[in-house]
């Protein structure tokens, strides 16, 4: 089967880079973030353990504090808004905008009041967001401009990389982004100004200790293995490999003991597969594989909770993800340049499909598609997904099942004017994602835009 999301993996690289770890010449970590800086334009960066931390982190060193307003869309990963409520501030939310799903740039206004601090602003599924007029927004109110590109590192508004607009941005290196370390995130700071507050908050809290910094690169290379076309027979969260690596410890000694003997995915899918087994059994006993039909994210995450007030924890980023890091950057140009030519092939296939309607761009957008996102006007999405999945290809809406304003336990925040947000309703629900990753090939684009063409005219 075909994974729904997968970066782009150097196996052999990476194993190398395990055993041989202490023999670098120079400081992985430093160089990791340097060079992402450098690659988006940033003056600083500091590599974490998760994207919702490097929000915390972001969100403290700007000095939001109980009180203040953030302005963000409403259709957005919910890490987001979590990192928002634990430094004590108050989403306000915003529509989306139905053509590119991005944030609806003429609903910010009037939202904005005495009290907000900051807009958010993210670059969904790869396609920067229209900067110009939010910039403008911003400088006028005095407001910090924050961008999550949680899902771009790459992309560019007329000629500028996302990431290097906003005061601050942040990046996540989870299994389903651009690129992967197993987890892990990134702040990037542009305004130079901020850069001593990182520093005061960097000098409170410790490094991730290096057997479990170790095990998030496993956990990716378990993740990778097992979602590999020829092992892809039945449908995994993406924090599989985390969660298997951390309830069986004897996994994590076992790939360690045999590094010198892992030349390539088969061998290591070897020495997982017993503990697959055991695990998929489990599931079955306890009869939740139907998990994925109202979303992955319900599975219990190896990182949870990484955040508390006293920050006396270890959350940043240790060398072994960071050297993970730096040799999936190495590869980001090519790997954009297949995504972007994936996604042009869906455009060719459907676009004269009116079942479909497909995102919009302006010319002045240069996306690195981390997937390409259409919405199903005539069809049942649940249709697509059963039968994509039959045929062996996994599409659907594997993200958000729906906006933040409907789901109860942000329930406080929804807005008084429920169909200012409509939008991010209609996404939410419409919304097929299509895999545009290097394991993709022509020959599987052609099946899936078959199969989208077909079901259309049942």
């Amino acid at each position: 089967m075909i994974n729904r999301c997968k970066p782009y993996i150097n196996f052999k690289d990476v194993i190398s880079s395990i055993q041989n770890i202490d023999e670098l010449t120079y400081d992985p970590i430093n160089k990791f973030e340097r060079e992402v800086a450098s690659y988006i334009g940033s003056k600083y960066a500091l590599g974490v353990d998760q994207g919702r931390t490097a929000l915390i982190f972001g969100l403290k060193a700007l000095g939001i504090k109980s009180g203040d307003e953030i302005i963000v869309q409403s259709l957005i990963c919910q890490v987001v808004i979590d990192a928002i409520i634990e430094v004590g501030a108050k989403p306000i939310l915003v529509d989306n905008n139905i053509f590119n799903y991005n944030i609806l740039i003429n609903s910010i206004r009037p939202l904005i009041s005495k009290d907000t601090k900051a807009i958010i602003v993210a670059h969904l599924y790869g396609a920067t967001t229209a900067m110009d007029e939010i910039i403008e927004i911003a400088q006028e109110n005095n407001l910090y401009l924050i961008e999550d590109c949680a899902h771009i590192l790459g992309g560019k508004w007329k000629g500028k990389m996302a990431g290097s607009f906003g005061d601050i941005a942040f990046l996540s290196f989870n299994f389903d982004k651009p690129i992967s370390t197993g987890s892990g995130g990134m702040v990037l700071v542009n305004n130079s100004e901020l850069i001593p507050n990182f520093e005061i908050y960097r000098n409170k809290v410790n490094r991730v200790e290096l057997d479990i910094d170790k095990n998030y690169v496993f956990a990716l290379l378990i993740q990778h293995t097992l979602t590999q076309k020829e092992n892809y027979k039945q449908t995994l969260s993406i924090d599989f490999g985390k969660n298997i690596i951390n309830k069986y410890t004897q996994l994590s000694e076992t790939i360690n003991n045999n590094l010198d003997y892992i030349t390539n995915e088969n061998d290591l899918c070897k020495l997982v597969e017993p503990y697959y087994r055991k695990e998929m059994n489990f599931f079955l006993m306890k009869r939740v594989q139907s998990f994925i039909k109202i979303g992955y994210n319900k599975l219990q995450r190896m990182d949870e909770v990484l955040y508390d007030k006293n920050w006396n924890q270890s959350i940043l980023m240790n060398k072994y993800r960071a050297q993970t890091g730096l040799i999936n950057l190495k590869n980001i140009e090519k790997v954009n340049e297949f995504r972007n030519k994936n996604a042009n092939i869906y455009v060719e296939l459907l676009s004269d499909n009116e079942s479909y309607s497909l995102p919009e761009y302006s010319s002045e957008i240069e996306p690195a598609f981390l997937r390409y996102t259409i919405l199903a006007k005539k069809i049942e999405t649940k249709s697509i997904f059963k039968l994509s999945k039959e045929r062996g290809f996994e599409l659907g809406n594997f993200n958000w099942f729906a906006p933040v304003h409907k789901l109860n336990r942000y329930s406080t925040f929804r807005s008084t004017e429920m169909n200012k947000l409509e939008n991010s309703e209609y996404i939410s629900e419409h919304m097929v994602n299509l895999p545009t990753h290097y394991y993709v090939s022509e020959d599987n684009m052609f099946d899936i835009c078959s199969i989208l063409n077909n079901i259309s005219r049942c």
